[in-house]
């Protein structure tokens, strides 16, 4: 992805991002709106349709979400025989309506096609389930009679069930009250850029990360053996003020950019052609013979990574922490014996980065 073309889309993943922060799902619709107006400022032609087309893609559960309240809005254009409820035919007919528009383009007010398009394709998918959402009506009368199409009743039963759910399972920052670093200058070229469009934070704290963090452990173990911690959910970046910091941050830095290089819930160090390089470098690994003492090879990697190289093999974790070591530049001596012993995914990570104006 270019790098116009990754801002662009991480823009649209901050925005999401953002929005799944909110329970109140007609709340999160108002400031999906607000967010969509303030992020597309400015942006290209190019960029406004990579925005707009990155939007619906980010998040599955987002799209549902919203869509409820889209429709409680919108109910009065979508109704179009004006008969108090939305038929399938006629979600279906504004949807067709909708295809060969730009994706940037507007259908509604502060709304893209493309955003409209995905809401409409979630509440066609779902329409025989959200017709009955208020269970009245022909639902007691053992379904003899099928409703004609969603109410109003309907939306706001669906949308009360919803606001339950994201309660349950809000994602708000793990320390909200620790505000972010604002001089993002020491970490490298193109970085902070990347953080202020995919909207990560770096928070120093004046203690232990998992003593900051133990009310979170229960939810995520991994926080009681953490000296420093990316968390993907909240896109936060938790490291110890200190003599390590910055060798610790680096290779957090290295996580987040992990997530930003693939907008929405996937990282790169889950492609394919990630995957393919470690792969291959592996099997050479493999093959050598004697076998490298890798206690003594890369006495200071990451233990997943120790770990997998004795099994010779690197589990998802492990992978994700060679990206991050790979990336890091805080251990000249480790950068260089990753280097060495996985030269194929090392250029890889090293000519992804250079496409999208990263350094190290």
């Amino acid at each position: 992805m270019a790098e116009n073309d990754l801002k662009a889309a991480l823009l649209a993943d901050r925005t999401m991002l953002r929005v799944s922060q909110e329970p109140n799902v007609e709340t999160a619709y108002e400031k999906f709106l607000a967010e969509t107006l303030i992020s597309s400022k400015g942006l290209s032609l190019s960029q406004k349709t990579t925005f707009a087309g990155t939007l619906p893609l980010v998040s599955n559960e987002q799209v549902k979400d919203l869509s409820l309240p889209y429709a409680l809005a919108n109910f009065q254009t979508l109704d179009q025989n004006d008969n108090g409820s939305l038929e399938l035919s006629e979600l279906s007919s504004r949807r067709t309506s909708l295809a060969g528009r730009k994706l940037e383009s507007e259908s509604l007010p502060g709304l893209s096609t493309a955003m409209e398009g995905s809401f409409l394709a979630s509440l066609v998918d779902r329409h025989s389930y959200l017709r009955s959402a208020t269970k009245t009506g022909s639902w007691w009368n053992l379904n003899l009679v099928d409703p004609p199409g969603i109410t109003r009743q309907d939306l706001r039963a669906a949308i009360k069930d919803t606001h339950r759910l994201r309660t349950i399972f809000a994602s708000p920052p793990l320390l909200p009250e620790v505000k972010g670093d604002a001089d993002l200058r020491d970490l490298p070229g193109g970085v902070p850029e990347i953080f202020e469009s995919a909207g990560v934070e770096v928070k120093t704290l004046d203690q232990p990360v998992d003593k900051a963090l133990a009310a979170h452990i229960e939810q995520a173990p991994i926080i009681a053996i953490a000296a420093a911690l990316y968390n993907p959910s909240t896109r936060e970046i938790f490291v110890e003020r200190g003599q390590s910091a910055r060798k610790a941050k680096l290779h957090e830095v290295g996580h987040a950019l992990d997530d930003a290089l693939v907008p929405g819930s996937k990282f790169f160090s889950e492609s394919r052609e990630f995957n393919r390089e470690v792969d291959l470098d592996l099997q050479n690994l493999n093959n050598l013979s004697p076998k490298p003492d890798w206690s003594k090879a890369l006495p200071t990697v990451h233990f997943f990574i120790q770990s997998g190289l004795q099994a010779g093999r690197l589990n998802e974790g492990a992978r994700k922490e060679l990206f991050a070591e790979l990336y890091q530049s805080g251990d000249v001596n480790l950068a260089a014996g990753l280097r060495n012993y996985f030269p194929r995914t090392g250029l890889l990570v090293d000519e992804t980065l250079r496409k999208n104006g990263i350094g190290r």
